[in-house]
């Protein structure tokens, strides 16, 4: 499956440079790797782990040995670069949005026991479960020349605001409230 998610992505840069080449389009490419933050899903990771830790779950799983490494960055953080990367580069060439840091799961598990103040008796790792590519992270060198773009959060300060928006939207149920469909934040 990730042979194909990569191929798709690549597809896309590439059909964008040709209507660039070929009809006169203005736009780039904007790359990010494991973005998260308020309205995902338990199907992603951070919101995963978040979830076992807020429902106690001990064993606590955690999917392979935890020492694959992501470069975590909070969604605002990615929208802003998104909305630079859109108002100023037109010439296809792709901006990297990541924090260039790489954090291993088994520390964002950590982090997320102590923001929820619970720590499980025990962690089993699944090395059978799906896991990607052990080591990802994105060099934003040409973000910060190009945009002025730099990410504001750090993963704790990410992390605090995604377990505050779940703990507040979940309310210790199973199901996905459905007014999450409509919610929409304004500044």
């Amino acid at each position: 499956m990730q042979t194909e998610y990569g191929w798709g992505k690549l597809m896309s840069e590439m059909q964008l440079n040709a209507f660039i080449n070929q009809y006169g389009m203005k736009g780039c490419p904007v790359r990010f790797v494991t973005a998260y933050g308020p309205r995902e899903n338990e199907s992603h990771a951070i919101i995963a782990l978040i979830y076992k830790a807020i429902r106690k779950l001990d064993p606590y799983p955690i999917w392979g040995d935890g020492e694959q490494e992501r470069d975590f960055t909070y969604v605002e953080d990615i929208v802003d670069g998104t909305i630079l990367a859109s108002e100023r580069v037109f010439n296809g060439n792709p901006i990297n949005l990541g924090t260039g840091q790489k954090h291993k799961l088994i520390d964002v598990a950590e982090t997320i026991f102590r923001l929820v103040d619970w720590k499980p008796t025990k962690i089993k790792f699944e090395p059978s479960m799906p896991v990607g590519p052990l080591s990802r992270a994105l060099d934003n060198t040409r973000a910060r020349e190009v945009l002025g773009w730099e990410p504001r959060f750090s993963l704790e300060q990410g992390l605090r605001r995604t377990i505050d928006w779940y703990k507040h939207t979940r309310k210790n149920t199973n199901q996905i409230a459905k007014d999450l469909l409509l919610e929409r934040v304004f500044r």
